[in-house]
């Protein structure tokens, strides 16, 4: 059941928040993706059309390697997906911040700013594929203003730090 609002984002302000590309955003890697990496998985036919078989919430039954997300992200920036990445903006008012705004889509995300996209289709609602929301979600606060930006200042999460948050959330004092 789908019962998400999408929204078109600026990609240059979410990238201000999230940026595959600058941040550490799978777990077990020890360093972004680069675009260098992806073109040349394009440039070889290195394409990977499926998602993750056992993604859930980003918890991975057998965890991709680096070569699985490059490869992924080249497929997206050759097939753009009409999915839109979900993300998960927390509520200030009532003191909720999440270290990482995107719940689903860092692939789409990661191949829409290699290919220089200037928006992205959003849904700060529930997910698709019969996913669970996050406690965010379900509460009160799950509206995402699309011109105001993100929270906080950007976050770099990195392995473990980021991993060890999830979902993400972190309660009390906005991030520093």
């Amino acid at each position: 059941m789908e019962d998400d609002a999408t929204n078109l984002l600026d990609l240059a302000k979410l990238q201000e928040c999230a940026d595959p590309f600058e941040s550490t955003v799978w777990h077990g890697m020890e360093s972004p993706l680069t675009r260098e990496e992806v073109a040349l998985a394009i440039a070889e036919g290195r394409l990977l059309a499926e998602p993750h078989p056992d993604y859930s919430f980003g918890l991975c039954g057998k965890e991709w390697g680096r070569q699985e997300h490059i490869e992924r992200v080249a497929y997206l920036v050759v097939n753009p997906s009409p999915e839109p990445i979900w993300i998960d903006v927390g509520c200030e008012a009532l003191g909720l911040y999440v270290s990482w705004i995107i719940q689903d889509g860092n692939h789409r995300l990661a191949a829409a700013l290699y290919r220089g996209d200037t928006t992205i289709r959003v849904s700060a609602s529930v997910p698709r594929r019969g996913r669970q929301p996050s406690s965010l979600v379900k509460s009160s606060c799950s509206s995402f203003n699309t011109t105001t930006g993100c929270l906080g200042k950007r976050a770099t999460p990195t392995g473990a730090a980021r991993n060890a948050a999830r979902p993400g959330v972190a309660l009390g004092s906005p991030p520093a």
